[in-house]
């Protein structure tokens, strides 16, 4: 989650899974369920996008998702894995996020930490990042299957431990503390890149991050489908109104939409 160093707000979190079993009438399956086809390996998702590292104007590229499937997790725990990259004209990424089930008896898809690599600039320089982050506890993003549509809402409060690796220098270390809350706005039509509609589930996290001297309020809205995964999110600094990061799904393979 969330591109190498905006903070972690969730802004990335995608993914997919070709299971998800019967556990509910809605989402399907506990764990992964059906709107983040996550157990599977091997579909990509593509999107157009835009990203800004510094939270001021985003500018416009493309993004990947790809399904690393089944992974043992840094804690040792069972978990999943997804690769998010995004290129635009002034800066990308790519990150690897690192998903888990059912964390201290809340049931759910959690994310647990990412890592991975920022290129951009800093007053013109050219910089390269290597960043890795754990969650701690870690943050629930979407609801057990059976859940689904009918939990209403969810509040996280956690602490994002960031570790950034320049060229050269020593690894800096970047605490957040974020805190905030899911909210289940239901399910709506809509219409993807190639014409197909389809029953989107939206889901909006408003949250408040703090790095020990400045306060950020944000909030990233989000459409689940059921067997793609993320296929559209626009993430906006609340504070200023600008928008930090967007994705519109413009193709996938490995993956087939559930009804």
């Amino acid at each position: 989650g969330d591109a190498g160093g905006t903070g972690d707000a969730g802004a990335t979190d995608g993914g997919g899974d070709a299971g998800g079993g019967d556990a509910g009438a809605t989402g399907g399956g506990n764990c992964p369920n059906n709107y983040d086809p996550m157990g599977a390996a091997g579909w990509t998702k593509t999107y157009s996008a835009s990203f800004t590292w510094s939270g001021d104007t985003a500018s416009s590229g493309t993004a990947t998702e790809t399904g690393l499937g089944p992974q043992t997790l840094v804690d040792g725990s069972s978990g999943y894995a997804y690769t998010d990259s995004i290129s635009t004209s002034g800066e990308s990424y790519a990150v690897t996020t690192y998903v888990g089930c059912d964390r201290d008896g809340d049931e759910g898809m959690f994310i647990v930490a990412w890592d991975g690599t920022y290129d951009g600039n800093m007053s013109g320089i050219p910089i390269a990042v290597d960043v890795n982050a754990d969650l701690t506890p870690p943050r629930k993003y979407l609801p057990a299957g059976y859940q689904l549509g009918a939990l209403g809402s969810w509040d996280y409060s956690y602490s994002l431990n960031l570790t950034y690796q320049m060229d050269t220098g020593a690894p800096t270390s970047s605490p957040y503390t974020i805190y905030g809350s899911y909210v289940e706005a239901g399910f709506t039509d809509l219409t993807l890149f190639d014409g197909t509609t389809v029953s989107a589930y939206k889901l909006v996290n408003t949250y408040t991050k703090n790095d020990g001297t400045t306060e950020t309020n944000g909030y990233i809205e989000q459409y689940w489908v059921a067997g793609l995964g993320l296929v559209q999110e626009t993430h906006v600094n609340m504070d200023t109104g600008a928008t930090i990061a967007s994705k519109v799904l413009t193709g996938y393979s490995g993956l087939t939409i559930m009804d």
